[in-house]
């Protein structure tokens, strides 16, 4: 009798693992706030159920591919920088995902010591510089 119900629950668990699979998936990535790189093709990629048409949607371009080994992938034509947010989304036949305030810009990949991190409070000059700062988008 143990065996049976450790055999139900093996089985519960992994077709649930196996739908959650094959739901369209993003990796961390794309997620809301999003910036993409202007002035270049623009890759978008993530998992889907093999077989799949997904469908991604973005300032007036639509392109689409098939997923092929749960994989999916589309470049989008370079894009232009923007001032305004706007949503990108990605379309799969039994799903659709939103990202929301999605920006056009230059995107900088940064690393190195602790401090990077340097707050304009502790810079020199810091209430001169916050007072004459003119840039809203910052």
């Amino acid at each position: 009798m143990m065996k049976r119900i450790f055999l139900s629950i093996c089985l519960v668990c992994c077709s649930a693992a196996l739908s959650v699979r094959a739901q369209l998936q993003l990796p961390a990535l794309f997620s809301d706030n999003l910036v993409l790189q202007q002035g270049v093709p623009v890759t978008i990629w993530g998992w889907a159920q093999d077989g799949e048409k997904v469908t991604v949607k973005f300032r007036g371009q639509t392109v689409s591919t098939t997923t092929r080994d749960l994989k999916w992938s589309v470049k989008l034509r370079p894009l232009k920088a923007s001032r305004s947010p706007d949503k990108l989304t990605i379309i799969a036949p039994q799903q659709t995902v939103t990202l929301t305030n999605v920006l056009v810009g230059e995107v900088w990949v940064c690393s190195g010591q602790s401090n990077m991190e340097w707050p304009l409070s502790r810079s020199f000059q810091p209430e001169a510089d916050i007072a004459s700062a003119t840039n809203q988008l910052i």
